[in-house]
């Protein structure tokens, strides 16, 4: 009988040590506050970070990844992204308001998410690879349990705003990883837009998507994902070109341009632009196509 039941409370230990241990490896983060998961990483991790404390490391998509406070008195809880060969991918520092450079500042203040009923919850300053720093401010509306996370670029242009689950507790942004550009992709904007700086990149489907910075202007270029061939290129501009301005105002006359709405695409095959314009006179609106072909410039009004 004892036989018996030793044997029941031992079968029980297994399973439970068992699941426990399936546990964890379900678990894509796992901490390990005394050992760092690769000393290549720890070593990097020191260099840059002279003087921080409260360091905890855990492992998450093959990145080891460090949770620690930073010694500049304006940054708080952080987090930075290494590779297994200890090169540092991203750095997410948890800041305030006051801290945002002023050109996000302002940008934030001018928005629908910085009245009531949101409030700022939390904001963070995210540094990648070569790409620029972003800057994320997550607003929370209490009354409906909805928290919105806002991404600005260092020069106060809004990147991309999401709504996130109330639930979520994973904080990183690991979406934001900076990943290698193939060398054709690369190629092309250091030969067309080299004066660009990198944003942001993703892929999606059969393409690759590339968020620049060019001129003050936001950019987005597509690439065939197995070619690398440039696809397209699209942006929202806030004024055109000077000969196209001069020929609309000859061909439209009275008519002014809304310089809060034109859209811009490039292919390789065609150039337009959409523009909407306004006659305060004879109180009309229209929507225009601008097609670029050669040194030819064809209006065409389009239905809205």
């Amino acid at each position: 009988m004892f036989t018996k039941i030793s044997s029941l409370v031992l079968s029980a230990a297994m399973v439970f040590i068992t699941m426990g241990c399936s546990d964890d490896s379900e678990n894509n983060s796992i901490p390990n506050p005394v050992t760092p998961p690769n000393s290549l990483a720890e070593q990097t991790f020191n260099e840059m970070f002279e003087g921080a404390t409260n360091v905890e490391w855990s492992t998450k998509n093959n990145f080891s990844v460090v949770s620690f406070k930073p010694a500049a008195t304006n940054l708080q809880n952080s987090s930075a992204w290494f590779d297994e060969d200890g090169e540092w991918y991203m750095t997410e520092y948890e800041t305030d308001e006051e801290s945002l450079p002023t050109a996000v500042k302002d940008a934030f203040e001018a928005s629908e998410w910085a009245i009531a009923p949101w409030e700022v919850d939390e904001v963070e300053k995210v540094e990648r690879l070569g790409v620029e720093t972003i800057y994320i401010i997550e607003v929370e509306n209490e009354a409906t349990d909805t928290e919105v996370e806002i991404r600005y670029s260092e020069e106060g242009v809004l990147l991309d705003s999401k709504v996130d689950s109330s639930d979520d507790d994973d904080d990183n942004n690991d979406d934001l990883l900076p990943t290698t550009l193939p060398a054709a992709i690369q190629k092309y904007i250091d030969t067309y837009h080299s004066e660009a700086i990198i944003i942001d990149r993703e892929t999606e489907d059969d393409q690759i998507e590339i968020d620049i910075m060019e001129d003050g202007v936001n950019k987005e270029l597509l690439f065939d994902i197995l070619t690398n061939e440039w696809i397209s290129t699209k942006a929202e501009l806030t004024s055109l070109p000077t000969e196209i301005q001069e020929a609309l105002s000859v061909q439209y006359e009275g008519y002014v341009v809304d310089d809060e709405d034109i859209d811009y695409l490039s292919t390789a095959t065609e150039t337009y632009y959409i523009v909407e314009i306004e006659n305060e006179e004879t109180d009309s609106e229209l929507t225009l196509k601008i097609d670029v072909l050669d040194e030819e410039i064809k209006f065409t009004e389009i239905e809205d």
